[in-house]
């Protein structure tokens, strides 16, 4: 994840945890939706982490070498 999407996480949760904070006010301070705001706030209980998910790796391929000629 580039930095400035880390440092975006990082600026709105912190704002979120700011006493009497809401979450639509948030979303519209840094012009990201609530639902955003929700999944990220997800992410980061179930990690304890903002860090992006690693790569999946891609497209699984069914055929072997061969047959994908």
């Amino acid at each position: 994840m580039p930095a400035y999407f880390f440092d975006l996480h990082t600026r709105v949760v912190a704002a979120y945890r700011q006493p009497g904070a809401r979450q639509a006010a948030v979303a519209a301070q840094f012009g990201v939706s609530v639902l955003f705001l929700k999944k990220l706030m997800a992410h980061e209980r179930r990690t304890c982490s903002l860090a992006a998910k690693p790569a999946s790796g891609g497209r699984a391929y069914y055929l072997d070498a061969a047959a994908q000629t």
